[in-house]
């Protein structure tokens, strides 16, 4: 096994590149992926895809924020970190299963409720 290079700092400015490459695609492609679905999709579908996602980011946003400051403290504290991280990732995918499947057995609820006559004023 070879390694790239044997400078720590290297290894730094490599890694933070690569970020940053890898980071200048979010503007194009958000706005690529806007565009074709505000065509396909036409702007009230787009606006009902658009609060169906924030839902759904929302949700993934809770999740992780609740697993997030324990993490970092569990990590910390711990000899070895690697049993702690698999535990605290295992659990993480668990919730967050449960919520996806929550969210598919509500679908159809949530949208009635979101898409009824009183809600249009």
């Amino acid at each position: 096994m070879t390694q790239l290079t044997t400078n720590p700092q290297g290894q730094i400015l490599s890694g933070s590149v690569r970020i940053f490459l890898a980071e200048s695609l979010i503007l194009p492609t958000g706005l690529i992926t806007t565009a074709i679905l505000t065509r396909q999709l036409g702007p009230a579908g787009y606006g009902w895809f658009t609060l169906a996602a924030s839902a759904v980011a929302w949700i993934e946003w809770s999740i992780a924020a609740v697993f997030a400051r324990a993490s970092f403290l569990y990590v910390a504290e711990a000899v070895d970190w690697r049993p702690v991280a698999t535990t605290i990732l295992q659990v993480r995918v668990i919730i967050s299963i449960v919520a996806a499947i929550g969210l598919v057995v509500l679908a159809g609820p949530i949208a009635g409720t979101i898409s009824s006559e009183r809600w249009r004023r």
